[in-house]
């Protein structure tokens, strides 16, 4: 069948053996549909979902089930009441142009209950490291390093909890905290131009644990 002297192991090897008998076998039979035992059914579904199509499936596909097993709700996923939007993965909030790419996915939220707010993780304007970041220990020392990027911004106001602790100049843009305090913290960062007007800001969070 064409596979004398092929150096193969497997069910690879058999897969390539049984794939050239079933083609010649073929040429011989015409395939026919196969005898259906009693009690199997046809159904259309998502294929997505497994569940019964409904209107706003993009795909249906027909599978066979065991009567009584087959599927008897519609599908939830594709439905004209959900609508699908790019959120921020880091606050759940709308993704704007400043959002990173690698942090936007697409989420599905039923219409009414999908986020109005855009993101204020990020800005176009500067930028905002914070180490370390995400959960930190009661008395860690968090340092920040900000990255002026928009050349009208001359320098950056620190809140934190909603209490101004410091204005960097873009001179020296590095700024320290420790949180004596368990729970979330909230940390925003604004960008001034030298009227003291804002032109954008970034809004990060801190969760304290204890020891």
């Amino acid at each position: 069948i064409g596979l004398e002297g092929v150096k193969n192991w497997g069910a690879r090897f058999a897969g390539r053996v049984w794939k050239s008998v079933f083609e010649e076998l073929l040429k011989i039979k015409e395939p026919t549909d196969w005898e259906r035992p009693e009690g199997i059914v046809y159904a259309d579904v998502c294929p997505e979902s497994g569940l019964l199509p409904s209107p706003y499936c993009p795909e249906i596909k027909r599978e066979i089930f065991i009567r009584g097993f087959e599927p008897k709700i519609e599908c939830p996923i594709h439905r004209s009441e959900y609508v699908e939007l790019p959120v921020c993965i880091d606050s759940g909030l709308l993704a704007t142009e400043c959002t990173p790419k690698d942090r936007i996915e697409m989420r599905k939220f039923v219409k009414g209950e999908e986020p109005t707010e855009y993101d204020d993780t990020y800005s176009c304007d500067f930028d905002v490291l914070i180490f370390p970041s995400g959960k930190v220990k009661i008395g860690t020392r968090v340092v920040v390093n900000i990255k002026f990027k928009n050349e009208a911004g001359e320098m950056v106001k620190i809140f934190v909890d909603g209490e101004e602790k410091a204005t960097l100049p873009k001179e020296h843009p590095v700024f320290s905290v420790t949180f004596e305090e368990e729970g979330e913290h909230e940390l925003i960062f604004k960008l001034m131009d030298k009227e003291g007007n804002e032109i954008s800001h970034i809004r990060r969070r801190v969760e304290v644990m204890g020891e």
